[in-house]
């Protein structure tokens, strides 16, 4: 469980620096679609290969639906969390 963790903090870190940092502006700009992106054929392979990891992290992959500009998926998510936390009591 250990590993999970690290990978957990890890990709909430990735985050919040790509959401703030402008070191990753045009990173920002291919998850937007407004800038072709050379690693993945469009904005779409990029957010899938993304979200594959970042799911580990439920914040991270709340922040990375609204950085490529997937609302209605970050709404769902949104919704899904508050419907399992009220399950547990923890809301």
């Amino acid at each position: 469980m250990k590993d999970l963790a690290f990978v957990q903090d890890m990709i909430e870190t990735m985050t919040f620096t790509i959401a703030a940092s402008p070191f990753y502006k045009a990173l920002r700009a291919k998850l937007f679609g407004s800038v072709p992106t050379d690693f993945a054929k469009d904005k779409e392979e990029l957010f899938i290969h993304l979200y594959n990891s970042w799911c580990l992290n439920p914040i991270s992959t709340i922040i990375l639906c609204l950085l490529s500009q997937k609302y209605e998926l970050a709404y769902n998510l949104l919704f899904k969390f508050t419907e399992e936390l009220d399950s547990k009591k923890l809301i």
